[in-house]
């Protein structure tokens, strides 16, 4: 956390940028659950929130990571074991 004066316009439009290429990789990545991310970006800095496993975890960071523009990634995950997500990830109804 840090106390900095308000930021400027460009910066606020290139977060938004970041943002939606880190969701649009995360959706992409066939090995992740893009909705049990939150991402939030300020100044460069990519903070990156969910549920989910360290396999996960490891995986959104190194996407974030390689996006342009990105400065810093900051992990606040709540850490599942493999099996917690086997037993909450819907199962999909026959015929699907």
């Amino acid at each position: 956390v840090a106390v900095m004066p308000a930021s400027s316009l460009g910066s606020r439009s290139s977060d938004v940028v970041i943002a939606s290429k880190v969701k649009a990789k995360f959706i992409d990545a066939r090995d992740l659950l893009s909705n049990a991310f939150y991402v939030v970006v300020e100044r460069g800095n990519v903070y990156l929130m969910g549920r989910v496993t360290e396999r996960e975890a490891n995986r959104a960071t190194e996407i974030a990571r390689q996006i342009s523009g990105v400065n810093k990634v900051v992990r606040a995950f709540d850490l599942i074991s493999e099996e917690e997500l086997a037993r909450i990830t819907p199962k999909p109804k026959n015929g699907e």
